[in-house]
């Protein structure tokens, strides 16, 4: 057998498969993602062979991964089906031992030897780069999707206003929604929903008119009234480019029916929810197989009928927003809550309304402003593809043992060998934390991983982007311990202990931090006098977690549960560099907040890493 592995070419002059765009390419764009020179983030580059060693340092030993990141060298893609093993279905990747002569080769993690000579019989790394490239991109031509008019399956966009919202914000609220609507695509079908006790439904016709139809707040629509919605569904969601005007006319006409301000306005946000879900296709997938957003605009907590949140016992609340969130998952719709003004929305409670479906809880003192449009444009910008899902392979002796993430279990893969997940949505910037054990002692020089991720991107294309690497393995402690990162190590600290406050209160969590810390020092420190001194390499994970402890996320900083807890909603999510920020985050400090001043009164302290 000859192995590939180790043979040196020229990528520049051999890349000449075109790669995909997946992302926006504008840099100017709010929803633009810098591009990164890999998907994946591990905790070390050594994996250390002995299971009870890695487990008694307090290390995790893990990864983070971020499925559709926007890479520096986009990876080629392969108009063919790929080719697996026939033992245990791995991709074929620059790890396997390859004899290019007759075509056979030997699969780095079941060791079966796979006879492909039509493939690769006479096969060179310049005409088989998935041979030489550990990231590929395959577009099988057998199992694509139906083509659609224009190339595109066009999005569906709900936005969902609550009409306790002040007169004031709701004409702030209109200029950002129009400023954000002129960068999204015109393909994108949008639907405008209003709710109080009741839920309006507004149809996008051009005549000037503004028609709604009311549905009750208290409960789930009747057959009967899903029965109207179906015969006007062409009026209630309409391509943007033929209804942005009068999506705003009907805007307008909810500000002049607006109801009279009262102490406690009631919000029917669970019914809203339920009549955008059926508008979008999930309880009616043959009339338009949708998927998009869903976006809603509160101004207090919801309470009145399904989820609402006004009692003492909200679990069955909990409970309800958990399911919600579960179907939108499986259509790829995503719910985003922003949240506006100085006042009470349970946002630990409404977590559970985006928890699976990558959606976010945004904070904001009004619906207006620079920041506020931005984080607007970007959350309507932030998707490129649907139906996503992943599997994560290993190799013997090491198993996923734990994911932090939005995603649930897939029942598409049911190989019992690969993790196999339903992400929550395609997005450029979604991050999972994967956690790993050391099932055994690990007899092999390397260990294998090799990620799967499958989605259809914004063209309609069944896209396979395969992942595979390779770490070597160590009887050395202190060569485990020089190739730890120590931010890497922090930020999957970080989210085991964010996950918790979830479930603990904060007592406890931090317990749970002090004892990591001391774990990891006694571990793989060196005792000096009665300091233990870390490698220069983990010094930073002390001082990460301890600005963890004292920061927005876990901290004692003054401000309401409902900014913690959805800071921490926003940092399940993040990819390595952005988490970072989010644990040690720019301070701003103003001498005299009565005469602000940003060029004279603003200093920034940033927290260094060192």
């Amino acid at each position: 057998m000859a192995n590939v592995v180790g043979t040196e070419i020229d990528l520049s002059q051999t890349f000449t498969v075109p790669a995909l765009e997946h992302t926006i390419i504008d840099a100017s764009h709010p929803a633009y993602v810098p591009p990164v020179s890999s998907s994946v983030e591990f905790s070390c580059q050594q994996i250390h062979n002995q299971s009870e060693t890695s487990k008694r340092t307090g290390i995790p030993i893990g990864m983070l991964f971020t499925p559709v990141a926007t890479l520096n060298q986009s990876p080629p893609c392969l108009r063919r089906p790929p080719v697996k093993c026939k033992k245990c279905h791995a991709y074929i990747n620059p790890y396997c031992q390859m004899n290019l002569q007759d075509g056979t080769w030997r699969c780095c993690f079941c060791f079966n030897t796979n006879q492909d000579r039509e493939e690769y019989a006479g096969a060179t790394p310049e005409t088989n780069i998935e041979l030489v490239q550990p990231v590929v991109e395959y577009l099988d031509p057998t199992s694509q999707p139906f083509p659609v008019v224009g190339g595109f399956l066009e999005p569906a966009y709900a936005f969902l206003i609550d009409l306790s919202i002040s007169k004031t914000e709701l004409q702030a609220l209109r200029h950002s929604l129009l400023e954000a609507l002129s960068q999204i695509p015109t393909n994108v079908r949008i639907t405008l929903i209003v709710f109080s006790s009741v839920v309006c439904v507004y149809e996008l016709v051009t005549d000037g008119s503004a028609t709604a139809h009311v549905l009750p707040g208290r409960s789930s629509a009747s057959p009967d009234d899903l029965a109207v919605l179906d015969e006007n569904l062409e009026r209630l969601t309409v391509p943007i480019q033929s209804s942005l005007n009068s999506f705003m006319a009907s805007f307008d006409a909810m500000m002049t029916s607006q109801l009279p301000s009262t102490s406690n306005p009631k919000r029917a946000l669970g019914v809203a929810v339920e009549t955008a879900m059926y508008i979008m296709g999930i309880q009616n997938v043959d009339k338009w197989n949708s998927w998009g957003k869903i976006l809603i605009f509160l101004s207090g907590v919801p309470n009145y009928g399904l989820g609402a949140l006004s009692g003492t016992d909200v679990k069955e609340s909990c409970e309800y927003y958990a399911n919600v969130s579960k179907k939108c998952q499986k259509s790829d719709i995503s719910i985003n809550i922003f949240c506006g003004g100085a006042r009470q929305f349970c946002v630990k409670e409404l977590h559970n309304l985006v928890l699976t479906n990558a959606g976010a809880i945004l904070m904001s003192p009004e619906f207006s402003g620079p920041a506020f449009v931005g984080n607007l444009s970007t959350i309507l910008g932030n998707t490129c593809g649907r139906k996503g899902r992943f599997t994560v392979r290993t190799s013997g002796g090491i198993t996923i043992d734990h994911v932090i993430g939005s995603a649930v279990p897939s029942s598409f893969d049911q190989d019992s060998e690969v993790t196999a997940l339903d992400m929550g949505g395609v997005q450029p910037r979604l991050c999972f934390s994967l956690f790993c054990e050391i099932s055994e002692n690990i007899r092999g020089d390397f260990v294998f991983f090799q990620f799967v991720v499958h989605f259809i991107n914004l063209h309609n294309q069944a896209v396979q982007r395969v992942l595979t690497y390779h770490l070597p393995t160590t009887e050395n402690f202190e060569k485990f311990l020089e190739s730890v990162s120590g931010d890497v190590v922090s930020v999957l600290i970080a989210k085991q202990l964010v996950a918790s406050s979830r479930r603990s209160d904060i007592e406890s969590v931090l317990n749970q931090l002090d004892k990591r810390i001391h774990d990891i020092a006694v571990n793989c420190g060196k005792k000096d006098n009665r300091v233990y001194k870390l490698p220069p390499n983990l010094e930073s994970i002390p001082k990460r977690l301890f600005m963890l402890s004292r920061g927005p996320l876990l901290g004692p900083i003054l401000q309401h549960n409902d900014d913690i807890d959805s800071f921490r909603c926003i940092f399940f999510n993040l990819k390595f560099f952005e988490s970072l920020r989010h644990m040690s985050p720019i301070l701003y400090m103003s001498r005299n907040p009565t005469q602000f001043n940003p060029d004279t009164y603003i200093k920034v302290f940033k927290l260094k890493s060192s």
